[in-house]
């Protein structure tokens, strides 16, 4: 939202133009009665925003206290996946490791839960040489960690 600063102080955050009738300093009585409509809409519009905002992120989708992120370290010579998971509750940071994960074998459905129970995050890795491309997947209420296999996993569209 942009708010812009008119000549008679007024501040403009609706985006369009917002006409202050001033004499001799002074605003007029029809400027006055719209004022508070003006602000109203602009409240009304504030909360709206910030309701969606909250909507969307924010925890509401039952996501639990654990996080995954991902990257890889490329050089010439060597390129590695590496991943740590959080624990939101306390900020505590582990780093994966990969190579001890169980690893799905065929489709990767698991125990359903509400949205935002699964986080699958991928990554490439590449060289010169060679380039993959590998997933994991936490749940995010357990914290449990799983390597997905992806020439098992089903294909979409069928």
């Amino acid at each position: 939202m942009v708010a812009a600063l008119l000549p008679s102080g007024a501040v403009n955050t609706l985006g369009g133009d917002l006409h202050v009738a001033t004499r001799r300093g002074r605003t007029s009585s029809r400027s006055r009665a719209t004022a508070p409509r003006v602000r109203r809409a602009a409240l009304v519009l504030a909360l709206v925003l910030v309701g969606a905002c909250g909507a969307k992120g924010g925890g509401s989708t039952g996501a639990g206290p654990f996080a995954l992120a991902c990257d890889s370290a490329d050089t010439a010579q060597k390129s590695t996946m590496f991943c740590v998971r959080t624990d939101s509750r306390n900020g505590d940071a582990l780093v994966v490791d990969l190579d001890r994960l169980p690893i799905t074998s065929g489709a990767s459905r698991a125990a359903a839960g509400p949205a935002g129970t699964y986080q699958t995050v991928c990554d490439s890795t590449v060289t010169p040489q060679k380039s993959d491309f590998g997933c994991v997947r936490l749940h995010t209420g357990t914290g449990e960690v799983v390597v997905l296999r992806l020439s098992e996993l089903p294909h979409w569209p069928r």
